[in-house]
């Protein structure tokens, strides 16, 4: 995987590469996001995450995961040009601040 964006001077979430050690925590933050029925189950999370060309990216702030986002891309015959998003998760605490649009 790439290397993601580092923290900014101005405080703003880091946005990192996921790590399997974030997984309980994005999962929690799914499940506070979404309501029952429309969060994804510790399965599908898992299963969305290690599609060979999944993308997780986390965003962090003071040591503590507020938002993320897992996506994958599709394409055929090496074609890299299209991309789905599976879901966008932003804490409570972190909305309104443009960290969805960062992610």
């Amino acid at each position: 995987m790439r290397a993601r964006r580092s923290i900014s001077r101005d405080g703003r979430a880091l946005l990192r590469d996921y790590h399997r050690a974030d997984f309980e925590s994005i999962w929690e933050l799914d499940q506070q996001c979404f309501p029952p029925g429309i969060a994804y189950s510790k399965s599908e999370l898992r299963a969305f995450i290690s599609r060979k060309t999944a993308e997780t990216i986390v965003a962090e702030l003071d040591g503590a995961i507020v938002g993320f986002i897992v996506g994958f891309v599709v394409g055929g015959r090496g074609r890299r040009d299209e991309g789905h998003v599976i879901t966008l998760d932003v804490a409570t605490s972190a909305r309104r601040q443009g960290l969805g649009q960062r992610l």
